[in-house]
């Protein structure tokens, strides 16, 4: 394939290009009688309309000589034996690598044997076309040797080469997949498509670090309900399954999981039960959008044991009314509570109207309100705002006046209880 017939001028992707340092790293190869372009996600971006965060570098230049145009270099994990290096340069930090080639892939992940050659080496190594672009900024040259322009208007996420090689080199390309599906709203391409539905299984062999890293990224894309979840169903379901078969020797019981970062074992556990959810319920969609795309959060911990109170109605069945709409208050409770409740039940109707309105309404009466009226003690306080609270959405109580009225009753309930 020559690459004279594959290289477009480019001009209109200039300006996604305007930052100084990355210019300076490019010219100081160019200079010195190097190729150098930018390549991957942020030509990607800038091709459909976005202005890149971050600008990855590739170079015929030899390692050694990097290290000896640019002042600050610094290595990359084993990123050396792949000729990456981080060059930074204004504060600014660029990964380069050198031009090469990979093959021999015998742990599905990573390649036995690279050898450093030319562009068209390089081009055919890359997971998608859509990745597999090449910009020169300084004089506004696009190269696509495999056609990924056409695939971005297309809104296609297509391997470059045949796709079933492509994931038996590294299984995690097929998770990758789908992460670009939900972070640009692409589709899967056909024959991609295939080869991920009978490779699939073979991502649960990629470290649970490999993996997580790409479900955070997956579960947070613009796209994820919109198209990841309505195209991709199916997928995501066989892949999920066969994952947490690999998974349950990490998790010791649902209240004490083994797994190191905080944060894991509490989206492992939602991810789990969803398993279980999706086969009794078949509410895959929901529990998705609403709670393990939320939970990928700091605060994941809380959010997912306050949906699985709410899913074990056994803890609010046999309680007032009041009480549960109080607890229901809280969104991840009330969540876990609708599979339990029909669209058409007593609780569903305050739901709808709390939704209506913008959310469920505030506390009218606050300890100070209730400090004021005779006979209320400072013990007594915390008890009677909850019950306070409980009477104004039970009675959908809108008036302060109206609902002081009714605690001197709760002081009254309360001095009757065992304190």
């Amino acid at each position: 394939m020559s690459l004279s017939l594959i290289r477009h001028e480019r001009k209109d992707l200039i300006h996604f290009f305007q930052n100084q340092a990355l210019l300076q790293v490019l010219r100081t190869y160019r200079e010195n009688g190097y190729q150098a372009y930018v390549v991957g996600g942020a030509v990607r971006d800038a091709v459909c309309g976005v202005f890149p965060k971050d600008f990855d570098v590739v170079t015929d230049a030899p390692l050694e000589k990097t290290q000896e145009l640019f002042k600050l270099v610094r290595q990359v994990g084993s990123g050396a034996r792949f000729g990456i290096v981080m060059v930074i340069v204004e504060g600014k930090s660029f990964e380069v690598a050198r031009f090469r080639r990979e093959w021999g892939y015998e742990d599905g992940r990573h390649p036995t044997h690279v050898e450093f050659g030319d562009l068209e080496s390089d081009f055919q190594r890359r997971d998608f076309t859509v990745n597999a672009l090449y910009f020169d900024p300084i004089d506004g040259v696009l190269i696509d040797p495999a056609e990924g322009v056409k695939d971005i208007q297309r809104k296609v996420i297509r391997t470059v080469g045949e796709p079933s090689q492509r994931f038996l080199e590294d299984h995690l390309r097929m998770l990758r997949a789908l992460r670009f599906v939900s972070q640009l709203g692409f589709s899967l391409d056909g024959d991609t498509k295939e080869a991920i539905d009978r490779y699939v299984s073979l991502v649960c062999r990629v470290s649970l670090e490999r993996i997580w890293n790409e479900l955070e990224r997956l579960f947070e894309g613009k796209y994820f309900g919109s198209t990841l979840v309505a195209t991709e169903y199916g997928l995501l379901i066989k892949f999920f399954n066969e994952w947490f078969k690999g998974v349950e020797f990490a998790l010791k019981c649902d209240r004490a999981p083994l797994v190191r970062k905080p944060r894991e074992p509490w989206l492992l556990f939602a991810l789990r039960n969803w398993v279980s959810w999706v086969r009794v319920e078949g509410s895959m969609e929901k529990l998705f959008l609403v709670v393990i795309k939320k939970c990928i959060r700091r605060d994941c911990k809380k959010k997912v044991k306050d949906f699985a109170w709410g899913y074990q109605k056994e803890n609010w069945r046999n309680l007032e009314r009041g009480v549960i709409l109080r607890h229901s208050v809280n969104l991840w409770v009330r969540e876990g509570m609708r599979f339990h409740v029909g669209e058409g039940g007593e609780l569903s109707q305050y739901w709808k109207e709390w939704e209506e309105e913008g959310g469920p309404p505030s506390p009218l009466v606050r300890g100070s309100d209730l400090l004021k009226l005779q006979g209320v003690s400072p013990r007594q306080l915390s008890w009677l705002v909850a019950k306070a609270y409980e009477c104004q959405l039970e009675y959908r109580i809108k008036e302060k006046g109206a609902l002081l009225e009714l605690v001197p009753f709760s002081v009254g309930d309360f001095n009757r209880k065992k304190i």
